[in-house]
């Protein structure tokens, strides 16, 4: 426990002094803006093993400007300052941060200068691309790099007209000349009007926000909303998303002003744990300004629930629980993304609801008759399950999917593998009672 204390107050200290020692004397009481005791407190909690201690730190909300940048400074500290110290007689301890909480005003300021009147919401959003039953459906354009644009423009074109609301020019594909976007402007422009449905084409504007907002301007004049861009939660999404809440204000600010929705895959989510939980990273990206965002974890069904053990259950079990948890606050919305299948799109709708968007790369791209036929096959599964629910909607779980639509969904991909259930067709009558044997896990539709 002395040990503990002793590698707090290092903290403690640095967090607030900047260095190892006390200072001496040259520096006067009255030259102090702040006393120690009103920057920062320190405290362990809990003893958990021999060897493992529980603390909080406490630093005062006024360093934390939000609109000054902030949540950056905050996030820079927590992952390259404030635990990575040295202390010789004490060589090895390593730090976890479990939880950081700013207190609410903090939070209330960053959604009056970036997301006034929960804008945009979960509810708004399915109000601008007209959805009822229906979720919304994106493709992250795969292959990330290399197709022609004469290309990209007719995949993305095609894809629309197949029933997908969204085109998003996926991570890495990020080739910002002047002559490309030129011809992404006009992408856009046709794309907002080549369905009877609502469609939309969002170029990556994962930039720095002086770059970023002045391409958001050129893609905001040629279309009617909703207007889509993404913006990645890499080394300047937080500062970007912010930057285009200013340039382009929320209805709730300026109310003849166009706003475009945002999109985020929080790249950094991962990478900055242990020392940036990641719910706080994704909820930073969010209160900056993103409103679709992939909050990482999403349920995973492997090849078979049946095969799961209890452990892994339990984890998918957490999983659906935390989606469900998101949708109920309104705001991001959050998105299934990452190695999903037509297979599986059944099984999802059922335990998340149309709430939740589907962003799908491979599903589309890896069809073995390529991504037009992609789509249309994740197209056609969502309909049905839309369509199965509706004639059910007091099911416990309602019927599979046609045999011949299951027949197409798993033989859609040539899984080059091994495993040849990679591709399966997961029913959401079998495997939602695996799950729910671990869980109060039920169909969404069941739990309403």
């Amino acid at each position: 426990m002395d040990q503990a204390r002793h590698v707090l107050n290092y903290v403690k200290q640095d967090a607030t002094y900047g260095t190892f020692g006390e200072f001496p004397d040259y520096f006067k009481l009255e030259d102090w803006k702040w006393k120690i005791q009103d920057i920062s407190h320190a405290k362990v909690n809990e003893k958990i093993s021999e060897h493992v201690f529980r603390f909080t730190i406490k630093l005062n909300s006024d360093l934390i400007k939000i609109k000054r940048g902030g949540l950056q400074h905050l996030i820079g500290i927590l992952a390259g300052d404030l635990f990575y110290l040295r202390i010789s007689d004490i060589p090895n301890f390593t730090f976890e941060v479990t939880n950081v909480n700013l207190p609410e005003s903090l939070w209330n300021e960053a959604k009056s200068s970036y997301t006034p009147n929960s804008e945009f919401s979960i509810s708004t959003i399915r109000e601008m691309f007209n959805l009822s039953s229906e979720p919304l459906l994106a493709f992250s354009f795969k292959p990330r790099v290399g197709l022609k644009f004469e290309k990209v423009r007719e995949i993305s074109l095609k894809v629309l007209k197949s029933g997908f609301n969204i085109i998003e020019l996926d991570t890495r594909n990020l080739e910002l000349t002047d002559n490309n976007i030129d011809k992404l402007v006009n992408l856009a422009k046709d794309a907002s009007a080549c369905s009877s449905h609502t469609t939309v084409f969002s170029p990556n504007l994962s930039a720095p926000a002086p770059i970023a907002k002045q391409i958001c301007k050129r893609f905001v004049d040629v279309q009617n909303e909703p207007i889509l861009i993404k913006i990645d939660g890499g080394l300047d999404g937080i500062s970007t998303c912010q930057e285009i809440r200013r340039d382009f204000p929320p209805h709730g600010i300026e109310e003849d002003t166009k706003s475009p929705i945002i999109t985020s895959y929080p790249l950094l989510r991962s990478n900055l744990d242990p020392n940036v939980p990641p719910d706080f990273f994704n909820r930073a990206l969010s209160a900056s300004g993103a409103d679709i965002l992939y909050p990482g974890g999403r349920p995973n069904f492997g090849s078979d629930i049946r095969s799961l053990d209890a452990s892994e259950i339990d984890n998918l079990v957490n999983s659906i629980e935390r989606y469900r948890d998101i949708v109920k606050k309104g705001r991001p919305m959050p998105s299934v993304a990452g190695g999903v299948h037509a297979g599986q799109l059944h099984l999802y709708y059922e335990l998340l609801g149309p709430s939740v968007a589907y962003f799908l790369g491979g599903a589309v791209a890896l069809h073995k008759d390529g991504p037009v036929k992609g789509a249309a096959l994740c197209s056609d599964v969502i309909n049905k399950a839309v369509e199965l629910r509706e004639k059910n909607p007091k099911a416990r779980y309602p019927p599979n999917l046609p045999e011949k639509m299951i027949k197409r969904v798993e033989s859609a991909y040539d899984p080059n593998t091994e495993s040849e259930d990679l591709y399966k067709y997961h029913s959401p009558e079998i495997e939602i009672p695996k799950i729910h044997s671990f869980g109060t896990i039920e169909s969404w539709f069941y739990n309403r």
